[in-house]
């Protein structure tokens, strides 16, 4: 709470374009002074005397020199070498002014690593807690900063999220430059703009929006970053503190926004006029628009053969759907419509069933409620152990209940089969979704049996089709998401578009 209070008092939102930091203080200057014990006071104060603020003391033509840093933030080497050189320099021919020694010490510093000057002393702490070292000179109102931040990040390597069998093995950091430098070198071309900003009026957390300027909706893009300028947090510790922010309708319980840890998914996407979102300290990137149709795909499809490619995308539909609509369904037919079912099946159910307690609905409904508690078992515990846990716990249990009586053996098949069609979908999120809407068709199915079931289709197809991300139909059967439903060659795709140009330039020829 006291550094809340000390930072509310020294940071403030500035303007709707970009979260700035403010000093409030009315007492303490806003602009560094001549007096340089007194600049350095007015940052120990904003600091509270941190003992992490470190100011290491040198002369440099007879005056003093400090070097503000904070610790663990900057680069200790490249600090040492900027001491080395101030204590280093030929000062026979340089006169005495104050003047003098800041061009003296740009002299040192520039070869090594170019500076910029500043008085504000708002962008010098930003600038400091930045990892940045900054120069406070004696009888001179300007400091010098210096680019010192240490990188303190885990090495690439494959994510865990989207395992794929053929593709590329690296995966996004928590770091914004490395996460930018992956896409660039995917996408060489200047045409791949990027904007940074600062949202968070503690944290000042770097974000970069990533496009292709050809390609790129203009209309989505400003649409984007008016979303983007309008948030106002306090502290953004990952991409899905600002998703909120970015909705078209935040009462869907289905996604618009995709995110991934894959760099290709991200360069696919830009290459098709979409833009990434990347907030540093965080491997999971934002990808906007996203339809309905991103989120049944993989980037391994582009990857395997065309017609494999379209049969797997018609599979996750089929998944899709079967995850939704399988208990309900069972439970539909068992306790509902019986002519449906064959004679025989039908005798093997009612024997199954015959020393069970329970109503079907209740059955099903606690085996789901069980298998979504071992699944977040799974989630929390360490590895080596949640495959245990998950796979021979289930077994064990579900065997248990069926000889205790509990539930019957087509219960364990419909719950078993329902939960593999959830991890075929490539990004998790979905799956999210439909582990939700599961119980609405559940409810509609016990009551109304078949109609029910027909009626909650029809509430979902209506709100997926009411459903947007940024302007776009969610869930509209138009004639790029039909490409996309079916995978064409690329040889294919070059003469679609070359056709596409002929049509358009005899056109533009009957016009004239």
């Amino acid at each position: 709470m006291k550094w809340r209070k000390i930072t509310s008092q020294l940071y403030a939102t500035s303007d709707s374009s970009s979260t700035e930091s403010t000093f409030l203080r009315e007492e303490q200057p806003n602009i560094l002074t001549t007096c340089l014990h007194q600049n350095i006071q007015t940052l120990q104060k904003i600091f509270n005397h941190n003992p992490y603020l470190i100011m290491n003391r040198h002369r440099l033509l007879d005056r003093e020199i400090v070097l503000v840093h904070f610790q663990g933030l900057s680069d200790r080497t490249e600090i040492r070498d900027y001491i080395l050189h101030l204590s280093m320099p030929n000062m026979s021919n340089t006169s005495q002014s104050s003047t003098s020694l800041f061009q003296l010490l740009k002299q040192l510093i520039d070869p090594i690593a170019g500076g910029t000057s500043s008085s504000c002393i708002k962008e010098i702490v930003n600038t400091i807690l930045s990892g940045n070292t900054v120069f406070l000179l004696e009888n001179y109102d300007q400091s010098y900063i210096v680019s010192t931040g240490a990188s303190i990040e885990r090495s690439i390597s494959e994510p865990p999220s989207q395992n794929v069998l053929r593709g590329p093995r690296d995966g996004f950091t928590e770091s914004l430059q490395t996460n930018t430098i992956l896409i660039f070198q995917r996408i060489k071309n200047p045409s791949l703009c990027i904007k940074q900003k600062k949202i968070g009026t503690i944290t000042n957390t770097n974000i970069g929006i990533v496009y292709i300027q050809d390609i790129v909706n203009e209309g989505i893009l400003k649409k984007l970053m008016h979303r983007i300028n309008n948030i106002k947090l306090e502290g953004i510790l990952e991409s899905a503190y600002i998703e909120p922010y970015l909705l078209d309708d935040g009462y869907s319980p289905f996604p618009t926004i995709y995110h991934t840890e894959r760099p290709d998914i991200v360069a696919a996407a830009l290459l098709k006029g979409r833009i990434a979102i990347i907030v540093d300290k965080t491997p999971f990137v934002l990808i906007v628009p996203s339809l309905f149709q991103h989120f049944l795909q993989s980037n391994e499809d582009e990857y395997q053969s065309v017609y494999f490619s379209s049969f797997l995308r018609i599979l996750r539909y089929s998944s899709f759907w079967s995850s939704i609509l399988l208990p309900s369904l069972f439970i539909a037919i068992t306790c509902f419509h019986q002519e449906i079912i064959p004679t025989p099946l039908l005798m093997n159910l009612a024997a199954q069933r015959s020393g069970v307690p329970f109503p079907p609905i209740i059955e099903m409904l606690l085996m789901e409620i069980t298998f979504e508690v071992f699944r977040e078992a799974a989630l929390r515990l360490p590895r080596t152990v949640a495959n245990s846990i998950s796979i021979v716990g289930a077994l064990v249990i579900g065997e248990a209940a069926v000889q205790a009586g509990i539930v019957s053996s087509a219960t364990i098949i419909i719950v078993a089969c329902t939960a593999i069609t959830n991890f075929t979908f490539p990004l998790y999120t979905l799956s999210l979704s439909t582990r939700l809407i599961r119980f609405g068709f559940l409810l509609c199915a016990s009551i109304f049996g078949l109609y029910g079931v027909i009626l909650g289709i029809i509430i979902l197809l209506l709100h997926l089709c009411g459903v947007s991300s940024f302007g776009l139909e969610y869930f509209s059967p138009s004639s790029t998401q039909k490409k996309e439903f079916f995978r064409t060659p690329y040889s294919a795709q070059n003469r679609a578009s070359l056709l596409e140009k002929c049509r358009s330039y005899f056109k533009n020829r009957r016009r004239i």
